[in-house]
């Protein structure tokens, strides 16, 4: 994936690949047609609506059990590590058949392994139907609402923490309904995830690179297919409106790629964190900062307009996790391998030094480095530091991993990937997948 295939030199085995491909879209299909009914997949509770929430696909497979289920996710993650490895060796119909056919299904699938999509419902229904704001109200303030019931009580007493033009355009999807809006995030997904990829081809052969093996690295990840596809996570979008920035600005039109970031910023307040990178790595910085002042007007316009001046903290809100842990998260998971929690001062330093890291490479790319590889090692040292992690937010990394110059960053992108994997529960009452296939 780098000026030469990046990690695919060293591949010997050109045929490895059709048989990656192949295992890691058996492997997919397995998950996305057998997790419409075990009691530890939420999916489950869906079928109180007569299959209208579990989909086209629940049931068409034997029901997975939690171990069935660590399996199938494994041999996707080593099919994807061996397709990252062979890069430009890859043969690209069959690459891009089973990249379309996987996101597909994907989107058919039951919604696997969070609720979010039914708490994006429910901040939209908030204000459609009850003439709440989402940002000054929660979701326990409309406690008949059926949404709520299908949301993690986590979030019953949170206000949104999601940009104001990503509730706007949820506020749309209220007239469909409870079923009607989850499909409608589900095919918004698939749809941006295939969007992503393209625009990623596009800006590979821009940049002179091979465009297969930068889809391949971007849209076969099992983060995104089975998290961000198969979940309905806003994430997708937000990658979208990233690799659209970054597409701008190799196209050379500044003042683009500034209001796509700004309006990406909206969605996701995190993405604010590549802006000065983008302007930096740009020559012509006063175009793209004047489409990006031109975004972000915008959006405080549109903020304005629905949510009054609650909008915009909507977007300071989404900057900070609050006092939560996630147990995806580094930090957590060295906490719990030496037995005790972490002291403050501990993630105190650990978080400063990730600011430092992002102060060195904002410098570095101020001094001519590539922005888009800047950008890329700046998010993951964030990612690496967040006491709040989440297997869907490696969708951002994707594409700045893929295209930027430093094979290291694929590397990262890569070691996070499996981390998550690894690490990740399928469900409140499962044990993490090596975990459960070491266990009797």
């Amino acid at each position: 994936m780098g000026a030469r295939g990046g990690l695919s030199r060293r591949s010997r085995l050109p045929w490895l690949g059709a048989v990656a491909l192949l295992a890691l879209a058996l492997a997919g299909l397995g998950i996305a047609t057998g997790t419409g009914s075990p009691p530890w997949q939420p999916a489950s509770r869906l079928r109180f609506s007569g299959g209208a929430l579990a989909g086209p696909l629940a049931g068409l497979g034997p029901d997975l059990s939690p171990r069935a289920f660590a399996v199938l996710l494994l041999v996707m993650l080593a099919a994807y590590v061996v397709i990252a490895a062979l890069g430009r060796r890859l043969p690209r119909r069959f690459t891009l058949a089973v990249l379309g056919a996987l996101v597909v299904v994907f989107t058919l699938a039951p919604p696997l392994l969070t609720s979010d999509p039914f708490l994006y419902l429910t901040h939209a229904r908030l204000g459609g139907l009850y003439s709440l704001d989402p940002y000054t109200n929660v979701p326990a303030d409309a406690p008949g609402d059926p949404a709520l019931a299908l949301t993690s009580r986590r979030w019953h007493d949170k206000p949104s923490i999601y940009g104001p033009l990503f509730t706007a355009f949820t506020y749309a999807l209220v007239p469909l309904g409870v079923s009607g809006g989850l499909w409608a995030l589900k095919v918004v997904a698939g749809v941006a995830s295939l969007g992503l990829v393209a625009i990623v081809w596009r800006c590979a052969q821009r940049l002179g690179r091979d465009p297969t093996a930068a889809v391949a690295f971007v849209g076969l990840n099992p983060l995104l297919l089975v998290w961000v596809v198969g979940g309905a996570h806003n994430d997708a979008l937000l990658a979208l409106m990233v690799a659209a920035g970054v597409y701008f600005l190799i196209a050379l039109r500044p003042r683009l790629a500034g209001a796509t970031l700004a309006a990406a910023t909206a969605v996701k307040a995190t993405a604010a964190l590549l802006v000065p990178f983008a302007v930096l790595g740009e020559r012509r910085r006063v175009p793209a900062l004047l489409g990006l002042a031109a975004g972000l007007l915008l959006v405080l316009g549109i903020s304005l307009l629905l949510f009054g001046s609650e909008g915009t903290a909507g977007i300071v809100s989404s900057l900070s996790s609050g006092p939560y842990r996630s147990p995806q998260s580094v930090p957590y998971r060295v906490s719990e391998l030496l037995g005790t929690r972490l002291p403050d001062y501990v993630q105190t330093v650990v978080n400063a030094s990730a600011g430092v890291a992002v102060a060195l490479l904002l410098w570095r790319v101020w001094r001519g480095k590539d922005w888009i590889a800047g950008a890329g090692y700046a998010l993951l040292a964030v990612f690496v530091a967040a006491l709040w992690m989440r297997p869907w937010y490696v969708a951002w990394l994707l594409p700045l991993a893929a295209l930027g110059e430093a094979r290291w960053l694929r590397w990262g992108a890569l070691g996070l990937t499996a981390f998550l994997v690894l690490g990740v529960p399928p469900g409140s009452s499962v044990e993490e997948p090596l975990r459960l296939l070491l266990s009797g």
